[in-house]
């Protein structure tokens, strides 16, 4: 894996990557303690979530909660490349503490609408907004910021992409109580 694009600390994981020759063996099934969002740009793969297999086009965004298995399956040893960000919903209790932009992640079953088409953002919203989170900086302490500014407005944008509702997401919630 080749980072264009890197960012790392205790609660936020962020990588903009290409694997020149990728090989089916170096993406295992896995899961995170943190929620994921994913974002194909090229290659030749599909993605799968808890046995839900999804066909992937370029600017295709997928999202994972906390303990969701995932992987990605690669078809051919064409160029692979994606962002992928990973943070603590915890995170967003200061700002959301609703937990509204959340929803997307929590209000379905494992494994299914997990897939976002690049027509469910307008004009290429969720590609600038991934995009700008590389945007030169001078310090970490930068990287973090621009990351994070620029999260917010692409978890709404998911949010609107969503057709779960606020009703669903308080469902879900009932249910695990």
């Amino acid at each position: 894996m080749q980072p264009l694009c890197h960012y790392r600390d205790a609660d936020l994981y962020f990588h903009h990557s290409i694997d020149r020759h990728p090989e089916e063996t170096a993406f295992p099934m896995h899961l995170h303690e943190q929620l994921e969002i994913y974002c194909y740009m090229a290659g030749e793969a599909s993605y799968l979530v808890e046995g839900t297999e999804y066909a992937l086009t370029p600017g295709s965004l997928l999202i994972m909660r906390p303990a969701e298995s995932h992987k990605v399956r690669i078809l051919s040893d064409v160029p692979y490349e994606r962002y992928a960000l990973h943070f603590s919903p915890v995170w967003l209790d200061g700002i959301d503490p609703d937990r509204l932009l959340l929803e997307p992640f929590y209000a379905h079953p494992l494994g299914q609408n997990n897939l976002y088409a690049p027509a469910d953002f307008p004009a290429g919203m969720h590609l600038t907004l991934l995009q700008a989170m590389c945007a030169p900086a001078a310090s970490e302490a930068e990287r973090r910021l621009t990351i994070l500014t620029h999260l917010y407005p692409l978890l709404e944008a998911i949010r609107r992409a969503s057709s779960v509702t606020t009703e669903d997401f308080r469902h879900f919630e009932e249910e695990k109580s």
